[in-house]
């Protein structure tokens, strides 16, 4: 996305790739990264080439882990970066920086940090992803299922079309600010991972209908299996503490339900130190 608005703003046109597309091209991936610098010096306006999950390809040398393939295809990347070039502008997303090979790092001008989104940022994303896996993803389906063919459909297999709706404060008001609150550390992908699982429930539901006890309980979920990656990948959360949830002060919630969604959030795991009022 950063790169597409860059592009646009400048002028200029795009190629996106991916750092685990290389090694499936075998030793065909010398020559397409040869072909895609050459394009861009063909083309008028320049190029802006953005390559995500970087270090897939262009990691250390010295790691001793690097195939065959991949350590001719970082050659050629670095034979065709190598000078003073204003056809292209390359543009590196890695979560990894320290696994870059050192030459790579070298070429980088400039380093943009995007932490992870912090409580404002986590309620735009989502509303923003609450609109567009859920709500559209709605009002599709009914246009759809009140649509003459469906009707047709359903007049000869007896099966009433699925209607879907959701309860008025569903990913509103408190239950919005406390979804906010509890996915602390959460990433633009997590995120929109819980409105896709909203999705799916309302969706396999006999009546097409999602409820607030239910949205609450797959956010729950979702908070859970954030706590188990952390636990696989960072200190254990016994060290953790409360830093793992909590907010600053600025950004603390305290979240405030209905009783029965109360009654569901004290299930959570005590690690994740959700307080319900």
């Amino acid at each position: 996305m950063v790169a597409k608005i860059l592009a646009n703003v400048i002028g200029i046109d795009y190629a996106l790739m991916s750092g685990g597309d290389v090694s499936p091209l075998g030793s065909d991936a010398v020559t397409q990264i040869h072909s895609l610098f050459s394009w861009a010096k063909m083309s008028p306006k320049g190029v802006i080439l953005f390559i995500d999950e970087a270090e897939c390809f262009l990691g250390s040398r010295d790691s001793g882990l690097m195939s065959n393939t991949t350590h001719n295809a970082l050659n050629a990347l670095l034979y065709n970066t190598g000078g003073d070039r204003k056809d292209f502008m390359l543009v590196l997303a890695t979560n990894r920086a320290e696994d870059l090979d050192a030459a790579i790092l070298d070429r980088c001008d400039e380093s943009i940090y995007f932490p992870l989104p912090d409580a404002s940022c986590r309620k735009d994303l989502i509303l923003l992803y609450f609109d567009i896996h859920f709500r559209k993803f709605m009002e599709t389906n009914n246009q759809q299922a009140l649509s003459l063919r469906s009707r047709i459909t359903h007049f000869f297999t007896k099966k009433k079309p699925l209607i879907m709706s959701v309860e008025s404060d569903l990913m509103t008001g408190k239950q919005l600010e406390s979804t906010v609150a509890v996915t602390r550390g959460f990433s633009g992908r997590e995120i929109g991972k819980i409105m896709v699982a909203l999705q799916g429930a309302m969706y396999v539901s006999k009546d097409g209908k999602l409820d607030f006890i239910t949205g609450w309980k797959i956010i729950e979920t979702k908070v859970r299996e954030h706590v188990a990656k952390l636990e696989m990948t960072t200190e254990p959360l016994s060290r953790l503490g409360r830093n793992v949830f909590e907010e600053d002060d600025e950004d603390s919630i305290t979240a405030n339900k209905h009783e029965d969604v109360a009654q569901c959030a004290q299930d959570i795991d005590s690690n994740s130190q959700l307080t319900i009022n």
